[in-house]
């Protein structure tokens, strides 16, 4: 299922019209992605086209800025037989991720819009459930991201098939960064792969009970 923000719904305006607040700070709406208006090289069908590009990368963004928060959570506080080698995972795991949101962002200015990367931002904005607090056990870890990556993947790999004509160069670099998603989802689901030998349903890990899988 996606969580999708229409760039209808996201406001486009120069700075020197942003709404305040009453302590002078910048309000909403959230997302906010604001239009230079300095010549840009502009994506294909005009100003409609551009929305529709901008809509895209914010959600992106948003998404890979929440997935981030989670994963580092979980590389804190994973708990069992695989802390080890889980923290160092996911620690390559967010420092990659946090590549891609600067990709993200980068592009977003590059193609004319400011982006959105506030707190507010990405709090208010629909996306994967929140991680559990407290100890997270390895197996719970493992089980979690197989699912979070692949909704991530999937939303990444929708939204660059929605503006592949209109910007065949945003389009390239989300559909590189869902490889980085799809990789980083194996690497999760690979400790539940049965073999001809092992079913690996993860008893071992979870106190001899198997772990559910996540669902396809």
């Amino acid at each position: 299922m996606r969580h999708l923000i229409p760039a209808a719904l996201i406001l486009l305006q120069t700075a020197t019209g942003a709404p305040a607040a009453a302590d002078g700070s910048a309000a909403g709406p959230f997302p906010r992605n604001d239009l230079t208006t300095q010549p840009i090289v502009e994506p294909a069908g005009g100003r409609p086209g551009l929305l529709h590009v901008v809509g895209a990368l914010q959600r992106s963004l948003t998404a890979l800025q929440q997935l981030e928060l989670q994963i580092k959570q979980a590389q804190w506080n994973v708990s069992g037989t695989l802390f080890f080698p889980l923290h160092r995972m996911l620690a390559e795991q967010a420092q990659e991720t946090t590549r891609w949101i600067d990709l993200c962002a980068e592009r977003l200015l590059a193609v004319g819009a400011s982006a959105d990367g506030r707190g507010t931002t990405i709090v208010r904005t629909p996306g994967l459930p929140e991680m559990p607090g407290g100890f997270l056990d390895d197996a719970q870890v493992l089980s979690w991201f197989t699912l979070a990556y692949k909704t991530v993947g999937e939303d990444l790999k929708d939204s660059s098939k929605e503006i592949a004509e209109i910007d065949p160069a945003s389009a390239g670099l989300l559909q590189e960064i869902e490889r980085g998603i799809a990789r980083a989802q194996w690497h999760m689901r690979g400790e539940f792969q049965s073999t001809a030998t092992d079913p690996n349903t993860g008893s071992d890990l979870n106190d001899g009970k198997p772990v559910t899988p996540a669902p396809r």
